[in-house]
């Protein structure tokens, strides 16, 4: 990342801004693609599947942190407006 960061800054390239965007996309896709790689070979295709017990448990578990969560995003958004 940081050597083609450069690489585009220096003179011969010299694209500035839009070759350091061009650099932040092909190396998220590659770290995209790597990953993808490495997720189908360490974990096996049955248990990609999605399991609808252990995620209603989960959202039942975490529903009062993320009522918590919208409440006080809420409150501060409209803390502003009355302060």
């Amino acid at each position: 990342k940081v050597a083609l960061g450069a690489l585009v800054l220096l003179p011969p390239f010299n694209l500035g801004f839009v070759g350091l965007a061009a650099v932040s996309l092909i190396m998220n896709i590659i770290q995209a693609a790597w990953l993808w790689i490495v997720l189908r070979r360490t974990i096996p295709i049955h248990l990609t599947r999605p399991d609808w017990l252990l995620q209603r448990s989960m959202a039942i578990q975490a529903y009062p942190l993320m009522l918590n969560h919208l409440l006080a995003s809420i409150f501060w958004r409209i803390d502003m407006w009355l302060l």
